[in-house]
């Protein structure tokens, strides 16, 4: 450091002529930069730097360190040295050079940060197609809260809407925010900035401007001046004609474009960010997302972009006078290299997820319209309900949830557990399951909630699924849940429609045989509806989760509405219900469960098949393992069924409908690790609700189940 003092340049007067020479402060053999505050620029000051921009920690030099910090914190530039600021199209401090200019500029390097840097080309066939993004209040889409805030302008190389108004010793006005999601903090918009041309680009194509709205992290209200931009919405506009009708906050921005200067000023009075925001969330029905920076300096990294398919006509006029004010303003385009390009669609206000502000922990919050699943929720859930006896039916449904932790521990007489529960023990109650017609053709396989890649899958197929998820589950869930339907319908072959339906009363009461693969479990009869699969397990067995779970879901078959002839004219009103099974029943529901562990065998080839597969499964059901077939399951499940436990509960999914009998298989199927592997794959962050309370219901096992 002697040497550097006594080599450093500083200028001085002499015979009013400004020259360069060698000096110290000959006063106090101080050299000038110390009296300014800040080292000069040196590389062996600079050396004691990590690339990470931290000091070395192998270095335990306390001098050097405060030196250091010192610098840091003062450190702009190299003194007697102008300071160059970064521009768009001046050689000397462009975009290819911006990391030369400032040492915190590293990251605008771009040969160091070109795999993760921003903007892209949005290449469209590359994208990945998904179902919805993150989970926000209402929609997956950006749709922000508190949106009244006053917006002002100012221009600073770009022209920009100011929406927090930091100011260093003022701080920020409260701004509007996206909120917590499933992959992000609450995001707190800073302002708007306004590019011509476009920066992002798809399939090649620029656009004639974009408008990206950059967001902090914040807990609060407010952010911090100076903060770091962690989520970015870019809108893309384009050129629509000279008569083109201009959204209304940019048809006001626009008049306001030869005023605006380098502080910021309310130029639209009474503009707020509601205007935009209305305009905006509508376009974000699919929309594009990939993680980025800043594209100016100082090119902050790991920033998430959200970019809406949809591209905005504005007219001629509009963009031109942007551009007449600030020109091209544009960063050159990074490959996308490694990183993911997803596709994503818009989420319905009942959708519901296991993570995130619609995740488990808010299924019975007032989140969801109509107060749809507050049985899912807590007593004080319930109470939001309009009247006593939905709050009633709400509460003793809450204390009938699924999946629970089942113990093993059978009681036995004059046997003291010690306080600690133990499972009932109720005999034989055989379990009997009949093919039908299940076997006619092999099992498709299909994943809940996602996307349905092969657009030829006809609508109304489309429509029969959303309506039997929609009747069953409630709303579809965002957890991908790899399911497998079986072929035929629930009803007896006899008065099915391909049987000519039911064309006697006698008919409806000797009806045998059922075209579905169906269960019968105490006098009752179920038809098979599907079979899902969960991972992690969601039941626990003494406390202890499974690596997956099967679960065989099957609707009580009840009565049949058909015509019968000559009951019409005979006074009985026409259409009857017709039994045709002897139910003294009242689950609905019965879930017949299977837990899977690994083990060292390859174990069942109907698990490894479906894991095969699992990668491939989208939103339309296919037959994607050619020889599956329904009666492999149950075949693989015999040797496991000789005992099993049983007891009362709900569904494990939205709106969490109780009045459902589990049957809970006692010995665990022993699967490969690599079939677990593919099969929690395609699940998104686990698809299984946690343990919920006994709350006091009985807990049984029976044995000797047949087939």
């Amino acid at each position: 450091f002697n040497v550097i003092d006594s080599e450093m340049l500083v200028s001085v007067k002499n015979d009013d002529v400004t020259s360069q020479k060698l000096k110290l402060v000959a006063e106090d053999n101080d050299p000038i930069w110390r009296e300014e505050s800040y080292e000069p620029y040196s590389d062996e000051l600079d050396s004691y730097v990590t690339f990470s921009g931290m000091p070395d920690p192998l270095d335990d030099d306390s001098v050097r360190g405060k030196r250091y910090e010192n610098w840091l914190q003062n450190y702009h530039r190299v003194p007697n040295s102008p300071k160059l600021l970064w521009s768009y199209d001046d050689a000397d401090t462009a975009p290819d050079i911006w990391s030369s200019l400032e040492k915190d500029y590293l990251f605008c390097d771009p040969d160091l940060a070109k795999a993760t840097s921003s903007p892209i080309d949005i290449q469209t066939g590359a994208a990945l197609n998904e179902c919805y993004g993150p989970s926000f209040n209402v929609k997956s889409a950006p749709t922000w809260d508190s949106t009244a805030s006053t917006l002002t302008e100012l221009f600073d190389r770009s022209f920009i809407v100011d929406v927090a108004n930091c100011r260093v010793g003022e701080g920020c006005q409260p701004a509007p925010y996206l909120p917590q999601s499933y992959d992000h903090d609450k995001m707190i918009l800073e302002r708007i900035l306004f590019h011509t041309p476009s920066e992002h680009k798809i399939d090649g194509q620029q656009f004639d401007m974009e408008l990206q709205f950059m967001h902090c992290k914040g807990s609060g209200g407010a952010l911090t001046p100076g903060c770091r931009p962690e989520l970015a919405v870019a809108v893309l506009l384009k050129d629509g004609g000279a008569s083109q009708k201009d959204p209304q906050f940019l048809a006001d921005l626009a008049k306001t474009a030869k005023e605006v200067g380098p502080d910021p000023k309310e130029l639209v009075k009474g503009l707020q960010f509601q205007a935009l925001a209305s305009e905006i969330a509508p376009l974000f029905d699919k929309f594009y997302m990939y993680w980025g920076s800043t594209t100016y300096p100082p090119c902050y990294q790991r920033v998430q972009w959200y970019i809406p398919s949809q591209v905005v006509q504005v007219s001629t006029g509009l963009i031109a006078a942007f551009k007449a004010r600030q020109g091209e303003n544009v960063r050159p385009t990074f490959a996308l290299g490694t990183r993911p390009l997803k596709f994503l669609s818009a989420e319905a206000v009942s959708h519901w997820t296991y993570r995130g502000p619609r995740g488990v922990e808010n299924w019975g919050s007032p989140r969801f319209p109509w107060l749809a699943y507050t049985s899912c929720g807590t007593s004080a859930d319930c109470e939001q309900l309009p009247n006593q006896a939905a709050r009633d039916v709400c509460l003793a449904e809450q204390r009938m949830q699924s999946p629970i932790n089942i113990y093993t521990n059978e009681c036995r007489p004059n046997v003291d557990y010690g306080g600690r529960p133990c499972v009932q023990q109720v005999g034989l109650r055989p379990v009997f399951w009949n093919l039908g017609r299940s076997s006619d053709e092999p099992l498709k396989v299909y994943l809940k909630d996602a996307r349905i890649v092969n657009h030829a899958t006809s609508k109304a197929l489309i429509e029969i699924i959303a309506v039997s998820l929609l009747t069953h589950f409630g709303s579809p869930n965002n957890a991908y849940t790899l399911t497998l339907v079986a072929p035929g319908k629930a009803l007896p072959v006899s008065l099915a429609p391909e049987s000519g339906g039911c064309n006697s009363w006698e008919s409806c009461k000797t009806a045998k045989g059922y075209a579905a693969a169906t269960l019968t479990y105490q006098n009752s009869i179920y038809g098979l509806r599907e079979i899902v699969v969960r991972t992690p397990s969601e039941h626990t067995i003494d406390g202890v989760s499974a690596a997956a779970e099967v679960q065989l879901v099957a609707d009580l078959i009840d009565c049949v509405k058909c015509v019968c002839a000559g009951w019409g004219t005979a006074g009985y009103g026409g259409p009857r219900w017709c039994c045709c099974s002897p139910n003294n029943n009242d689950k609905s529901v019965l879930i017949q469960s299977l837990l899977l562990v690994r083990g060292k065998g390859p174990g069942p080839g109907w698990v490894s098949g479906l894991a095969s597969v699992a990668a491939q499964a989208d939103g339309a059901p296919a037959p994607l393992v050619p020889d599956l077939l329904f009666r492999d399951i149950v075949a693989s499940m015999h040797p496991a069924m000789n005992k099993y436990f049983l007891y009362e509960g709900s569904l494990t999914t939205p709106p969490c409908t109780a009045r459902v009998q589990w049957l809970v298989v006692k010995p665990m199927l022993e699967v490969d690790d690599n079939a677990l592997a593919a099969l929690a794959a395609v699940t998104v962050g686990g698809n299984s609700r946690p343990v919920q309370a006994l709350n006091g219901r009985a807990l049984a096992v029976a044995g000797t189940v047949q087939l």
